[in-house]
């Protein structure tokens, strides 16, 4: 990673978001670097890489559910403290569901209210 440019891992297993995700990412640096994994076990390989080189990704947006058996909740889990406010938690699921999983996962306290669910619908293309 190029030192001085916005660096994103995005850890999905649809890659029909790609193109979205270039679009939306584009629009904040023209330059943007990003790195794509289906699965945890190697986002997690990414991020401990990033970190000992003392390069760490500028932004982590990760889905819930992705290949394998780990989830992005577990990546946020392991990377609290080194690079969780760094982490963007992705889903399609319904709102609802959502907060559930994350209220029975996660201290409340972690999660201010306007930062609990931000729901945005994206027509695909």
């Amino acid at each position: 990673m190029e030192e001085g440019k916005l660096s994103v891992l995005i850890v999905e297993d649809d890659f029909e978001l790609e193109p979205l995700w270039i679009e939306v990412l584009s629009t904040l640096d023209s330059n943007v670097q990003i790195t794509w994994t289906a699965s945890v076990g190697e986002a997690e390989s990414l991020i401990d890489n990033s970190l000992v080189s003392r390069r760490p990704y500028s932004v982590i947006i990760t889905d819930i559910f992705v290949s394998g058996s780990l989830t992005g909740l577990d990546l946020l889990n392991r990377y609290r403290s080194s690079v969780s406010n760094r982490i963007l938690i992705v889903s399609e699921l319904p709102q609802e569901s959502l907060k559930s999983i994350l209220e029975q996962n996660y201290q409340q306290s972690m999660f201010s209210k306007n930062h609990l669910v931000k729901q945005k619908e994206f027509g695909r293309r």
